[in-house]
């Protein structure tokens, strides 16, 4: 049981590496025809909160900063940071509606929407290969690595509330 144990936090510890690396989104953007080189070498520096900022934007509906907050679950402060350094990059502009100044709306540049395509291609690929990796396990055992790695989120999560709660 021991090596059991040790073998799945391993295996825990290198599935979560390849979540946060993007070595497979930078492949597929080194592909995309449709990118000149100076989209796709920026597009492979962008990080997953950036990538995630621009899907939530790659919507038909009007939104602001303060819609992201909540969507994302970022603070204010790490939503602006992102908005900034995306506006820079020219993937998302900032704009104004004619009857409300006050509030700040944002949408994607044409290369903007470009990236969000690229990365809701990578995720579909990415959920066509799980799905039938998946395949091979029977209904019971899903249920079980599912009951575990809830278990390890839920554990994960009330580290984070004492985190919060230590820096307020």
């Amino acid at each position: 049981m021991k090596n059991v144990k040790k073998n799945l936090r391993q295996e825990l510890h290198r599935y979560r590496n390849h979540r946060l690396n993007q070595s497979a989104f930078t492949a597929l953007a080194k592909t995309a025809p449709q990118l000149t080189d100076s989209q796709r070498q920026a597009m492979t520096k962008l990080s997953v909160n950036e990538l995630h900022v621009l899907t939530a934007l790659d919507q038909p509906e009007e939104q602001r900063g303060a819609d992201l907050v909540s969507q994302l679950d970022l603070t204010q402060g790490a939503i602006s940071k992102l908005v900034t350094r995306l506006t820079k990059q020219k993937l998302l502009e900032k704009y104004h509606q004619p009857d409300n100044r006050r509030d700040t709306y944002l949408r994607l540049t044409p290369f903007g929407k470009e990236v969000a395509a690229a990365h809701a291609h990578y995720h579909q690929v990415q959920d066509v290969a799980t799905k039938k990796y998946m395949n091979q396990f029977s209904k019971e055992e899903l249920a079980t690595v599912t009951r575990f790695l809830q278990g390890l989120n839920d554990l994960n999560d009330s580290w984070n509330d004492v985190n919060q709660k230590g820096s307020e």
